[in-house]
């Protein structure tokens, strides 16, 4: 039906309620990941987008073994099946997750970069992008702001946020970036209307 209709699959989203690092239940997470990895690669899709679960800020802690050591299998299933798994940005800054992929063998994930994610938790998208830069396979065109006062921001319509997204394509630009601008519905009211102007905003730049 997807030849039928000239259409390709971006990227499979893909959502566990833990990250990788929590042992409890973890080898059914990573199975049902790796037939979630498998189903991309039958759609043709190369990517699955999920948040590994956040990143401790020491590369010693126990944690950071336990998550490295699964994404590590999960990289090596990846390149079997065709479809990598990719890290959803927005429970650590950039240069962290940058730091903990440098540490693992090249090609065991790939970045999904959310800017909204980072900027409703307080993080910087444009002064640290070029960590993950050459690692990004997908953007989810999202914006948001801050809110410092309530410890967590919001995310709002395509344009009318902190994400600067000509520098954001720019500095993809340079790293070659070849993967997909995903849009979604930024309000659940109208949603055609809101993916509409999203497109128009991307289409504009």
């Amino acid at each position: 039906m997807l030849t039928d209709l000239n259409l390709t699959v971006a990227s499979v989203r893909f959502l566990t309620r833990r990250g990788y690092a929590d042992s409890e239940q973890l080898d059914r997470r990573v199975e049902a990941t790796k037939g979630a990895m498998r189903m991309a690669s039958q759609l043709g899709a190369q990517v699955v987008v999920n948040q590994i679960g956040t990143i401790p800020e020491s590369p010693d802690d126990p944690q950071a073994d336990l998550l490295a050591a699964v994404v590590e299998d999960l990289g090596r299933f990846g390149q079997h099946v065709g479809a990598w798994l990719a890290c959803e940005t927005g429970t650590e800054p950039l240069e962290r997750l940058g730091q903990f992929l440098d540490r693992l063998p090249t090609g065991s994930a790939v970045v999904a970069l959310n800017p909204a994610n980072l900027l409703i938790n307080g993080y910087g998208v444009e002064s640290e992008l070029a960590s993950v830069a050459q690692r990004c396979w997908v953007v989810e065109a999202t914006d948001g702001v801050p809110d410092r006062a309530r410890g967590r921001g919001s995310e709002v319509p395509l344009g009318r946020g902190l994400a600067d997204f000509p520098s954001i394509v720019g500095q993809l630009s340079e790293a070659h970036f070849q993967g997909y601008y995903v849009v979604g519905p930024q309000t659940a009211a109208e949603p055609i209307e809101s993916v509409s102007q999203a497109l128009r905003f991307l289409t504009n730049m």
